[in-house]
């Protein structure tokens, strides 16, 4: 079944956001923070984030390569396997698209960020009008495995 659900709660966003989160911690504290949602799948948990390019911190945009302006959102995802005591995100092929309201789709590149302590994320750079309600559709496919994970949800990116 996909189904998509948001964290809530201190505990649940904390736990969810995980070590590229912790290290992006400018994104917590911004007003404008990440909703993450996820999709618990054959194993595997897909888990993805949207935030304004304009909440990360100068130093955390840098290291990414991502230059922060107005209209220009960061897509974060990461996949793991359910029900390990470890969340110890796994490498995965991703692949991410959004589109606005009046139909137009945009593919999201994704890239791998900068890893720490061997965590694996991946981000991509997109387009959007502030406040205005996108479709993100992210497909995964963990590393030795055939199973392709595809999330899908709806998101508004507030703010800048």
């Amino acid at each position: 079944m996909h189904a998509t659900k948001p964290w809530s709660g201190a505990f649940g966003a904390a736990r969810a956001a995980g070590a590229v989160l912790a290290s992006w911690a400018a994104l917590a504290a911004a007003p404008a923070a990440a909703q993450p949602h996820e999709l618990t799948e054959g194993g595997y948990v897909l888990r993805s984030s949207a935030v304004p390019s304009l909440a990360l911190s100068p130093a955390i945009a840098q290291s990414h390569g991502v230059v922060p302006r107005a209209g220009t959102g960061v897509l974060d995802v990461s996949v793991y396997r359910s029900g390990r005591a470890a969340w110890n995100p796994l490498p995965a092929q991703v692949q991410a698209s959004v589109t606005d309201l009046t139909g137009v789709k945009q593919a999201i590149e994704m890239k791998p960020a900068p890893a720490e302590g061997g965590y694996i994320s991946y981000y991509g750079v997109f387009d959007y009008l502030p406040n205005q309600e996108v479709e993100f559709v992210v497909t995964a496919r963990p590393q030795g495995s055939e199973r392709e994970l595809t999330l899908r949800y709806h998101d508004t990116v507030h703010g800048f």
